[in-house]
């Protein structure tokens, strides 16, 4: 059997590898990751665990047997990709049939986030979320910066816990990039909760250390005894830079996850595919995408027929209320309100095609819309092997 190399014990990582023994695949798997900690699922960290529902254990995906065939390098980080060899930040290189890369998000380059005070705080790793945890305990004033749906769960998170918070995003409208025409029922789920959101502003500053206010571009400071950024993402790729790998809005591969390089596959939110849910590559920063996209590559390795993929889909949770969203929310398309009783459910149609849906609190009736979706952009996708 060939030796696999899976840089990223990430979401996709971690289900990849499973899936492969699952299959009964028996050739030697090296996971290597920067962090220390068991692999482990990351959205209930600004849910859950940030209230202490869930403990560290509670967060670990499940353990392999003893007897497997994988080897964990954790707490190392890959730096360099050469022919046939992944080069480690320890100084060994490790040689490899196939490799996997998956390794994910970064922080963007932000200058807010170059020597912040103590206060300051982001949530990207379960380390990041136990800081956060014990600073919330003693919190007066929060400040999140950024309305994304990680900084929406924070928020949420606060006033469950009674600390006043307030969000400040960019945009003009709070969870337009990703709720488009729904963004109105985030906004006035917070409102209801007691939440303040400030849009169309842009923090410049943090004063104080520790932190006791965020200064805005108009000049306004807001009182913050602890602030938590959650202002995007980056793909994880600075270390093939310098690689003959094709790289763009991260590591660009086909349905498959190949890339331009025999045997070298990419898996999860650091994967610009080729999908039939985007006009061209996209990555797609979401948990079920991560898992099929790994559950797909699983099948390659080992033979079987690919699987036909899933929309796209989300979800998140604030305030006791759930909100999902699968397919394509972002075309020109017709939008149509569906009377669910209870709960709301919006449908998005191309040329009378459903093409995405949304829903507060109607889980079953998201689901049935969800099995009908249809691919806005059906066709054969490019792949390198094709090329």
């Amino acid at each position: 059997m060939r030796s696999l190399t899976v840089v990223g014990a990430s979401v996709a990582g971690w289900h990849l590898v499973h899936a492969l023994l699952a299959h009964g695949y028996e050739g030697p798997v090296t996971v290597v990751d920067r962090q220390t900690h068991h692999p482990y699922d990351r959205p209930p960290l600004s849910k859950e665990f940030l209230l202490g529902r869930r403990g560290v254990e509670g967060m670990r995906f499940g353990d392999y047997p003893s007897e497997s065939n994988v080897v964990w390098r954790l707490g190392v980080e890959a730096t360099a990709l050469s022919d046939g060899a992944v080069e480690l930040s320890d100084g060994s290189i490790l040689a490899h049939d196939d490799l996997v890369i998956a390794t994910g998000l970064r922080r963007p380059d932000l200058n807010l986030l170059t020597s912040p005070p103590q206060g300051v705080h982001e949530l990207r790793t379960l380390d990041d979320a136990l800081k956060l945890r014990l600073g919330l305990v003693r919190a007066r004033n929060v400040v999140v910066v950024g309305g994304g749906f990680i900084g929406c769960e924070v928020a949420s998170a606060c006033r469950h816990l009674s600390v006043p918070v307030t969000i400040v995003e960019a945009d003009e409208r709070l969870g337009e990039r990703s709720l488009g025409v729904h963004a109105h029922l985030v906004e006035a789920l917070h409102e209801t909760h007691g939440t303040s959101v400030i849009t169309g502003a842009r923090v410049t500053e943090f004063v104080g250390d520790p932190v006791t206010a965020v200064r805005l571009a108009d000049g306004r400071n807001l009182s913050a005894d602890l602030v938590v950024v959650g202002i995007g993402s980056m793909p994880a790729t600075k270390w093939l830079e310098g690689s003959s790998l094709e790289l763009g809005n991260g590591v660009r591969c086909d349905t498959l996850a190949r890339t331009n390089l025999p045997g070298v596959y990419a898996i999860g939110d650091v994967a610009e595919v080729e999908s039939e849910w985007a006009s061209g590559p996209r990555r797609f920063e979401h948990w079920t995408s991560a898992v099929d996209q790994a559950m797909t590559l699983a099948d390659h390795l080992v033979g079987r027929p690919p699987r036909s993929p899933s929309p796209p889909y989300w979800w998140f949770d604030i305030y006791g209320h759930r909100i999902q969203v699968a397919g394509r929310l972002d075309l020109e398309d017709d939008v149509r309100v569906v009377d669910v009783g209870g709960g709301y459910l919006a449908t998005h149609h191309v040329d009378g095609a459903p093409v995405g849906v949304a829903a507060v609190d109607s889980p079953r009736e998201f689901a049935r819309v969800r099995r009908t979706l249809t691919p806005p952009f059906p066709g054969p996708s490019g792949s390198w092997s094709a090329r």
